[in-house]
């Protein structure tokens, strides 16, 4: 009888081992999963802090102005910068938005030599949008410090406080892109926007 109870005990405690196991894989699984949701999910954010992946990101674009100030009549001048450490790129896209009730975009487009080839550089202040396209880098190396895309000068036509932005979707070949040599994916993965007061 003792030992009947005791080799119980033994069963039951295993079992209650397993169950804690059990448990803990599904907690860890299910954190992995809601890390990787928050992920893509931030690819549709947009907002001046910028998008926080819970990774390092691949790819980053961002646009610095230099000034957040400015007042009606006057110039406001965006760079357009992109990293992306450790990838060969070939090519790029870059989708810019605007209230084009408060701002103005000028030509030309100033763009850098970073891309040999720049196909498009569109400027439409009836819709608020800029594209501009640049194709095969100079040299074929990995990128190792931030490169300035172009830059474009914003002039105030109203008062008020506005965003110029990216267009911008996670993983999505049809809106801001960093285009990886050989793989033709996107790698962005973070933008920062950039906000202006106008008085």
């Amino acid at each position: 009888m003792n030992r009947g109870a005791a080799e119980y005990k033994k069963i039951l405690v295993v079992f209650v081992v397993l169950v804690v196991l059990l448990i803990g894989t599904l907690v860890l699984r299910m954190q992995k999963q809601n890390e990787l949701n928050l992920r893509l999910t931030n690819g549709n954010g947009s907002s001046s802090q910028g998008i926080v992946p819970s990774i390092p990101p691949r790819g980053t674009y961002k646009i610095v102005l230099d000034k957040s100030e400015t007042y009606v009549g006057e110039t406001v001048t965006a760079t357009i910068i992109f990293d992306a450490p450790g990838f060969t790129l070939s090519g790029t896209d870059a989708i810019i938005q605007f209230d084009e009730s408060i701002l103005n975009a000028e030509s030309p487009i100033t763009t850098s030599d970073f891309f040999i080839t720049y196909p498009r550089k569109i400027i439409d202040n009836e819709k608020g949008i800029i594209k501009i396209t640049g194709f095969q880098t100079k040299e074929t190396v990995a990128v190792t410090t931030p490169v300035t895309l172009a830059s474009i000068q914003f002039r105030s036509i109203k008062a008020g406080n506005t965003e110029i932005s990216f267009d911008f979707v996670v993983n999505s070949t049809s809106h801001t892109t960093l285009v990886e040599k050989g793989t033709a994916k996107n790698i962005v993965d973070a933008i920062e926007n950039a906000k202006v007061s106008i008085q």
